[in-house]
């Protein structure tokens, strides 16, 4: 005796019924699965970033006094990512309005990368997602070192409206290339 699973699909088991072969076959009733994955749920979008001006920049007071000015061709928006190349653009902060309501249960899923990571003198690099004076990730990487892959969660300490400024700061000791790929509210059980 053979087993023909049938989902929510009646044709299929119409199909089997009338295959003499089969005719005798046990029907067992199986729940069709889920086909509509749980997927990450943008708050931001690359191209939406704006570089504050220095008067704006909350982190203006860490800067170093000889740093150039970030030059226009130093940020760009490129596959789908903001991309800051620190050797036109060695500080930075950019502003965003959040796209959606976050809950404070959510949390946040923060992806991007960065290239080998070289400086005339050892240094580190930083990235900081901030709302309001509220810093809610901080990320330091080592000058020098070989480029590496951010994925990484936040947990939040409250909501964040839909509107809510966002702030996204970086900057490097040394030319490199930093990529923000996406500030999602993440997939439940996806990343610990």
């Amino acid at each position: 005796m053979g087993l023909v699973a049938s989902g929510a699909c009646e044709e299929v088991r119409g199909e089997v019924e009338a295959d003499a072969d089969v005719a005798d076959a046990d029907v067992v009733e199986v729940a069709a699965p889920d086909t509509a994955e749980a997927v990450p749920v943008p708050i931001v979008e690359a191209a939406g970033w704006v570089r504050l001006d220095d008067a704006a920049d909350p982190y203006l007071s860490e800067r170093p006094a000889d740093l150039a000015p970030c030059r226009e061709e130093g940020v760009i928006t490129e596959a789908g990512t903001l991309e800051v190349d620190t050797g036109k653009c060695d500080w930075a902060t950019f502003t965003q309005a959040a796209l959606r309501r976050v809950e404070a249960t959510d949390h946040l899923e923060i992806v991007g990368w960065y290239g080998n990571l070289i400086a005339p003198e050892p240094g580190e690099g930083r990235l900081v997602l901030r709302i309001g004076d509220r810093e809610l990730w901080d990320k330091r990487v080592t000058i020098p070192s070989n480029g590496g892959f951010i994925l990484e969660r936040v947990v939040l300490d409250g909501p964040i409206e839909a509107g809510t400024p966002l702030l996204f700061h970086v900057h490097n000791h040394g030319a490199n290339t930093w990529n923000l790929a996406s500030i999602d509210i993440a997939v439940p059980g996806t990343v610990d």
